[in-house]
């Protein structure tokens, strides 16, 4: 489904057609890894893992065994937060600079 608009060819479009999985046609997720940023803040998600940054804290949390996340899990797997931040680093070269940074 579409309105049949082309795009630039130097654009890079990270979206995905959500509805497949909405109405339950598809059932693979349709990211491998999601990413979220505000100003310097950002979070990563990868299957069970979720990496959040806030200011200068960075924890790591497993979404199967703690959904509130309110274990973090940095320190007993720095190999995880260490392949969240370089895939979070990678992404963002990719991605304009934000236009705005929210106040603390």
């Amino acid at each position: 489904m579409g309105i049949g608009a082309r795009l630039p060819q130097n654009l890079k479009i990270d979206g995905v057609n959500l509805i497949p999985y909405l109405i339950g046609k598809t059932k693979k997720a349709p990211h491998e890894v999601l990413f979220w940023r505000m100003g310097d803040d950002y979070a990563v998600r990868r299957g069970y893992w979720k990496l959040v940054k806030t200011g200068p804290s960075i924890e790591l949390f497993n979404l199967n065994a703690d959904i509130a996340e309110s274990h973090d899990l940095s320190a007993e797997h720095p190999d995880v937060v260490k392949s969240l931040t370089d895939a979070y680093n990678l992404w963002n070269t990719q991605m304009s600079e934000p236009l705005w940074v929210p106040s603390r």
